[in-house]
């Protein structure tokens, strides 16, 4: 029997509401069973409690994120048929995103986390913008500017900056102008945050506030057996879709190539970021989502032979399991 993805690739509008929804009646699940529900955090910075505002036990968190995830599968969908990331029109690359934050019930009252996906993807749409332009100072200032900001609510991300110039290099931008914009549009609002702080309250600038959240940690041995499988899975799927990119390549353009290397270089990062984010990480899980949606998407929208269909179908089991695996452990 020959199994074929072409019907969930551009799946009539029926089907598109039906699989888009199933991703957020996880999230309905979660939040009604408790699982989802994680107590209030209190810090003394002064930022995070603006973003721990929402971590309560209330509702609110869950629709403002909820809202966040559509607005962000919104900007996923134009960021790939804006720059043809796959050389088709393709709803998977939402669907999955909506599926994968809608399994992860850890980052359903992480708001901080959702905010700062928001401008990790706007960051995405000003780089690519940058293609060819050794010139892109606005560009490279106000990208890394939202990496900065983004910085003061998930703090590990800021290693992510010299992957990024290495993706100016790969995006053919890299100048000294292109690279100094977005040094000083990425410490710019650091800046502006320990000046204020100093003038607020100096107490609240102790440095090893913020050296502790770049020490390495193994998620390992301080996460469930059942997470350790389902990441390990994620890992060989990518892996899998990897094999299936190199191939396509061929026929893309030279532009798509080296977006496709930037994201494949930003979700690496992000990955190796986590896995040694103990204390972080299920706030950088999502930040995985947009660049795995993509590449996953990638030879599973361009080949329509049964080992993808097949691959397809078991990373649905896999998520399934785990949602199954939740409720059970």
């Amino acid at each position: 029997m020959k199994l074929s993805l072409k019907k969930i690739v551009t799946p009539p509008l029926p089907a598109t509401i039906a699989m888009i929804a199933a991703g957020y009646l996880l999230w309905i699940v979660y939040y009604v069973s408790g699982i989802s529900k994680i107590p209030s955090q209190n810090t003394t910075d002064p930022i995070l409690n603006v973003a721990y505002f929402f971590s309560s036990q209330s509702i609110l968190p869950y629709i403002f994120n909820a809202a966040l995830t559509l607005l962000n599968a919104i900007l996923i969908f134009q960021l790939n048929n804006r720059y043809s990331i796959i050389r088709t029109r393709t709803l998977l690359p939402v669907i999955i995103f909506n599926l994968l934050v809608g399994v992860w019930f850890q980052t359903h009252s992480l708001t901080r986390a959702h905010i700062t996906l928001t401008l990790l993807i706007g960051a995405l749409y000003v780089f690519f913008d940058m293609y060819r332009n050794k010139n892109a100072a606005i560009q490279a200032f106000t990208g890394s500017l939202l990496i900065g900001i983004g910085g003061f609510f998930v703090k590990p991300i800021l290693v992510l900056m010299p992957v990024f110039w290495i993706g100016f290099m790969q995006l053919k931008c890299f100048s000294l102008r292109t690279w100094l914009a977005s040094l000083f549009g990425f410490i710019n609002p650091w800046i502006f945050y320990f000046v204020v702080g100093y003038l607020i309250n100096p107490d609240l600038l102790k440095i090893t506030e913020h050296i502790k959240d770049f020490i390495p940690h193994f998620i390992f041995p301080s996460i469930a057996l059942h997470e350790i499988i389902y990441i390990t899975s994620l890992i060989i799927f990518i892996i899998l879709a990897s094999a299936g990119i190199i191939p396509n390549l061929r026929n893309d353009s030279i532009q798509t190539r080296s977006r496709l290397s930037f994201i494949s270089l930003y979700t690496v990062a992000i990955f190796t970021i986590t896995i040694f984010s103990a204390t972080d990480y299920k706030a950088l899980m999502l930040l995985i989502a947009p660049g795995y949606s993509m590449l996953f998407s990638h030879p599973l929208s361009l080949r329509f032979g049964n080992f993808y269909s097949i691959v397809f179908v078991v990373f649905l089991v896999i998520n399934l399991a785990f949602v199954v695996s939740n409720f059970i452990i």
